[in-house]
């Protein structure tokens, strides 16, 4: 029989003897790997798989970032600026521009309404992507009629796999569109952090006028590097090309440089920070069980010192007795691999159907071949992790010692290096608790930030208007306002209602203001004040305090003045001395001067579900005198809020919706609660997972302590008996085995805060009004802690304080 099957065989054998040890050490080991495993496939979907285009890696995203800011968002180009990047830059094969762009189909049965995007003829040239039917877009469609390329999930659930799908006039936000072709099923194009992939791709035309040579309408610009040049390379000559053309031109805000990021990292930009603590927390559990599981090991090595030695005796050769005890530990190391592939699993499915970040990757998350040969992997590392020393320490045997010595007092060494596995462990998980204390703090302050309005009882819902009809026709538009909100209004339950062309929190879009008798923007400066436009009880429906002057009310239309009204913030801002009613403002440089007439409380908005809510400088217009629909870049939009006494059904609000327009589709009715707990979304998700890993290592640091001191009890039970023999009391015998405990737990608590002040600087961006140096938030994870210790510590001390001293003296 081979010699490494008789080992296997043996370690069997072993292990099976001591189904307490065996089954405490594969669990500790499969809720790690298990976890470690999960997290690799989440990280390993967003992050490590290649996106599938050709050469993916190639593929760059170019993005816009204020040079005097740089911690804030970087914001996407003009299209002007990818019309001029284009032809004056050389490191990139290929450039094209996207940008997101919502479509209603309408035609036979219901209207749909579908996310999309718009991008320019060469796109799939830049990807390298063939459609899956029919052709893609040529440079001969850009002077002819519309034109678009449909989703496989459209073409399959809409047209039932059609093939004469290719060459149809589609009815698309009430203009006709000829189906060019299919995308493949694997296609998937993403921006930041959205959540599906387009079902509809139309092409940027000269005759649109958001795409015209001097639009300053936004884009993301795809770019393809040539062979050879890197990121850093291209981002350096981008920079130069972008910083000649504004020195040209006066109209771009000034102060903005150019940034590239991989497309696939740009997929996942906001979620990244993430992603990566909560994989840092997880390796972190990694090496407490490791720790935990080595400290057990070298407990057992002592235990089985008078084995090791009868086999020494018996002709085993030192490394003959160390592959015997690696085989061991490497077979607790792939059974707990093999129990972690199903809380693996299980994790992962989880995460799926909780979907803390509201998007998923474009590949799916799975347990893949990859992620079984990252599991094989950790178990091995951990063998060499945990196994090689206890390894060494029980092959490392002298028989003649252990004779002299009865095998007494040889499990010293073993207890002072367990001691030293005791104090990593509690120090990483005190460093864990600590960052779950820290950010659970910043959840609970984030959830009773005042957000400037009352989520209760008020709806919303996004209304896709044809942008062909509206957007240019300001009486159609005020007319369908007026149909619907009379409408609504007239619905049981309903208190107020308005429309809105922002979504909630989301904040206005960004201008200059200029104040009468005040010089005006110089065009360096960057736009940071936040414009909205609202119609009559916007306010009433959210519930915000007016400070001073008066609300928008049906009279403020066409033909009177035009007026606005200010948020506290910019009042602060903008009019720190004065009064700012009947102050003239003037928003950009063409729009009409507008009077205040009222000051309002902040609406806080939250970009991006970024960590902290801000305090925008808002200015609000009356919907009736706005320039134009202000429809948002991304699709053509409008928000109804409504505050009511009783949940609105879908049903209800479609029928009043489409009284005024047949042509809008309603998608459904979300209440205020869920949008601001959407807003909440990562905090809340990273709370949770940091919670459960630190009260995982807790758990696993307090077997630990358990461990060390039931171990080393065992082995002094001679010396306690003699102790006991001679006179001293339970009490006494409990305090001297707790003691031992809590002076290894209070070295490792001191290490774990050391480490744990350099972990709260880590965390400083997820923090919000809690210092990364909070003593309390130390103090409470400290205590706790040091309980769980002592709790650990006692179980064994109770049962060395009531050890019978006959029984004690004959032990050997």
């Amino acid at each position: 029989m081979p010699v490494l099957l008789r080992d296997l065989q043996y370690a069997i054998r072993v292990l099976r003897r001591t189904p307490a040890f065996t089954i405490t050490t594969v669990l500790i080991l499969a809720l790690a790997i298990g976890a470690n495993t999960a997290m690799f496939s989440i990280v390993d979907a967003w992050f490590l798989r290649p996106l599938h285009f050709k050469d993916s890696k190639q593929l760059v995203v170019a993005l816009r970032g204020d040079l005097k800011h740089p911690g804030e968002v970087p914001i996407f180009a003009f299209y002007r600026d990818y019309l001029d990047w284009k032809p004056a830059t050389h490191s990139f094969q290929g450039m094209s521009a996207m940008f997101w762009h919502d479509f209603t189909l309408t035609g036979a049965g219901e209207a749909d309404h579908f996310f999309g995007m718009s991008a320019s003829a060469d796109i799939f040239e830049t990807l390298g992507v063939a459609p899956e039917l029919g052709r893609s877009f040529q440079p001969s469609d850009m002077n002819g009629p519309r034109v678009a390329m449909i989703g496989h999930q459209l073409w399959q659930g809409r047209f039932s796999g059609s093939r004469d799908i290719v060459g149809r006039v589609l009815t698309l936000n009430s203009q006709p569109y000829t189906i060019l072709g299919v995308l493949p099923a694997w296609f998937s194009l993403r921006m930041e952090n959205q959540a599906t992939d387009p079902q509809i791709l139309s092409l940027m035309q000269p005759d649109d006028p958001d795409y015209g040579p001097n639009s300053h309408h936004p884009v993301a610009v795809i770019a393809r590097l040539k062979n050879g040049v890197d990121m850093a390379t291209a981002q350096a000559e981008l920079f130069t090309v972008q910083m000649a053309l504004d020195a040209q031109s006066t109209e771009v805000p000034k102060g903005f440089g150019v940034f590239l990021t991989s497309l696939q990292g740009d997929n996942a930009r906001f979620i990244r920070t993430s992603l990566v603590t909560l994989l840092g927390a997880v390796v972190f559990v990694l090496l407490i069980a490791c720790a935990n599981v080595a400290g057990l090991l070298l407990g057992r090595a002592a235990h089985r010192q008078r084995e090791m030695a009868l086999r020494a005796a018996l002709g085993s050769g030192r490394a003959r007795l160390m592959r015997q005890l690696l085989t061991e530990s490497l077979l607790l190391a792939f059974a707990g691999a093999a129990l972690g592939m199903i809380f693996a699993y299980a994790g992962v499915r989880g995460f799926m159907a909780a979907n803390p970040f509201n998007q998923l990757p474009p590949d799916p998350i799975a347990i893949h071949p990859r992620a079984l040969a990252f599991a094989a992997a950790l178990a091995l590392l951990n063998t060499l992790l945990f196994g090689v020393a206890p390894a060494l320490k029980g092959s490392r045997v002298d028989l003649g010692t252990f004779l002299k010595s009865r095998g007494a007092g040889l499990g010293a060494n073993a207890g002072s290096g367990r001691n030293v596995l005791v104090v990593v462990e509690i120090a990483l998980s005190l460093v864990l608790l600590t960052g779950t204390a820290l950010v659970s703090r910043t959840l609970l302050k984030l959830l009773s930030a005042p957000l400037g309005f009352r989520a209760e009882h008020v709806e919303a819902t996004d209304l896709t208007l044809p942008g062909e009809h509206y957007a240019k026709d300001h009486t159609r538009l005020m007319s369908f306002y007026d149909q619907v909100l009379r409408g609504v209004n007239a619905l049981p339950g309903v208190q107020a209602a308005a429309f809105t062309n922002i979504g909630p929190l989301i904040g206005g879009q960004r201008t200059t203001i200029t104040v009468a008798g005040r010089p005006g923007p110089s065009a360096e400066e960057t736009p940071r004040f936040e414009w909205q436009i609202v119609t009559p009880r916007f306010f009433e429906v959210l519930t915000t305090s007016l400070l001073q002057g008066r609300a928008f009310t049906e009279q403020d239309n066409e033909s009177s003045p035009p007026v606005a009204i200010i948020n506290q913030t910019t009042a602060r801002n903008v009019f720190p001395d004065v009064n700012p009613i009947g102050q003239q403002i003037r928003l950009g440089n063409d729009s009409p001067w507008r009077t205040i007439v009222g000051v309002t409380g902040t609406l806080r908005t939250i970009f991006y579900n970024t960590l902290v809510a801000k305090e925008p400088l808002a200015i609000y217009v009356p919907a009736r005198q706005a320039p134009q629909a202000g429809f948002n870049p991304v699709s053509q939009s409008v928000w109804l809020m409504v505050k009511s006494a009783r949940p609105l059904t879908l049903e209800e609000l479609r029928q009043v919706v489409d009284s005024a327009d047949q042509g809008v589709p309603v998608k459904e009715i979300r209440s205020m609660d869920c949008l601001v707990s959407e807003a909440t979304g990562q905090p809340r998700m990273r709370t949770i997972l940091l919670g459960g890993f630190a009260v995982l290592a807790l758990m696993l640091s307090a077997i630990g302590v358990y461990g060390l001191i039931a171990q080393n009890t065992a082995q002094r039970t001679s010396e306690i008996g003699i102790r006991m023999a001679l006179g001293a009391e339970a009490g006494d015998v409990l305090r001297m085995v707790i003691r031992q405990g809590m002076s290894v737990a209070a070295i490792g608590i001191g290490v774990g805060i050391g480490a744990a002040l350099a972990f709260g600087r880590v965390l400083s961006s997820f923090l919000y009004g809690v210092s990364p140096t909070d003593f309390a938030a130390y103090g409470i994870v400290a205590a706790i802690v040091l309980s769980a210790a002592a709790l650990a510590a006692y179980l064994p001390a109770r049962r060395a304080s009531r050890v019978d001293p006959l029984v004690a003296l004959r032990y050997e």
